[in-house]
């Protein structure tokens, strides 16, 4: 039994069969079939790349026509352009060439305006001077002539003589002696407390104005100025100033002056308007 045993060679000893390792060589069915097979891969493969081939050709016709169409496109983009750039050019050309009348007709429009502007200020002015309130003196009255024995006194008339009231007024005058004849309003300093409406066509009259008051007579007329008066080596004067405002905003103001002129054989005189100072509607500076 163990020679037996022994002279069995194990199963996981045996060497493999060498048959078992030789190439396997196809019979000739399987390699017509092979070839067979091998052929269909290659056309198959040659089918394909035509395939690829033609869907790239058209994919390069299709870019090609449509970079065509694009630039066709920009070109007519391009044209419509160039056209609106001639259309401006002309009408600037146009434009240009219609300046001229342009520019006449803005002048013309200016100066237009310009002129109703001026007629309208023309027609405002000629409103306000035709409306407005116009004070003067309508005249001197004599209360007592001046004498060796008493001092002259006189009040004067003033009258609005302009279509609406006069507003705040206030005069004043003062009389002025002098050793020589004056050819220059005196204007008086101190204008009346009262302000009074004095309204178209009314008259106002002014306080009693007596020599006395005066400080260029010293206070009085005596004997020897009184003489003087009749023979013309003194002169007496009366200045005054009334100032008003008008409907319109504005201030104004009137003068008036008299001089003492003597009737020796009398011994009584009269006032007489003097050749210069007398205005009306002057302004006031306030």
């Amino acid at each position: 039994m163990p020679e037996e045993q022994s002279s069995q060679q194990p199963a996981w000893n045996t060497d493999p069969d060498p048959s078992s390792l030789a190439p396997m060589v196809p019979t000739p069915i399987e390699q017509c079939i092979m070839r067979k097979d091998s052929q269909a891969s290659s056309d198959q493969n040659k089918q394909d790349t035509k395939e690829l081939a033609r869907e790239i050709h058209w994919v390069e016709k299709t870019t090609m026509w449509v970079q065509i169409g694009l630039g066709l496109i920009g070109l007519g983009a391009l044209w419509i352009y160039h056209g609106q750039l001639t259309a401006m050019q002309g009408q600037l050309d146009q434009m240009s060439k219609q300046f001229p009348e342009i520019k006449k007709s803005a002048e013309a429009a200016k100066k237009a305006a310009d002129a109703s502007e001026t007629s309208n200020t023309n027609a405002e002015n000629f409103f306000e001077v035709s409306e407005r309130a116009y004070l003067g003196d309508r005249g001197l009255t004599v209360i007592q002539n001046p004498s060796s024995e008493r001092q002259a006194v006189v009040k004067v008339s003033i009258l609005n003589g302009g279509h609406s009231p006069a507003l705040n007024v206030e005069s004043s005058a003062f009389f002025a002696l002098s050793n020589r004849e004056l050819n220059q309003f005196i204007e008086p300093e101190n204008k009346s407390g009262s302000k009074s409406t004095l309204l178209p066509t009314a008259e106002l009259w002014t306080n009693p104005i007596a020599t006395d008051s005066s400080i260029e007579s010293k206070g009085h007329i005596d004997a020897a100025i009184f003489n003087g008066l009749q023979h013309r080596t003194y002169f007496l004067y009366l200045f005054g100033v009334v100032e008003y405002g008008d409907i319109f905003g504005k201030r104004w103001k009137s003068r008036f002056c008299y001089f003492y002129v003597p009737d020796q054989s009398t011994n009584e005189g009269i006032f007489s308007n003097c050749k210069f100072g007398n205005s009306i509607g002057l302004t006031a500076n306030r």
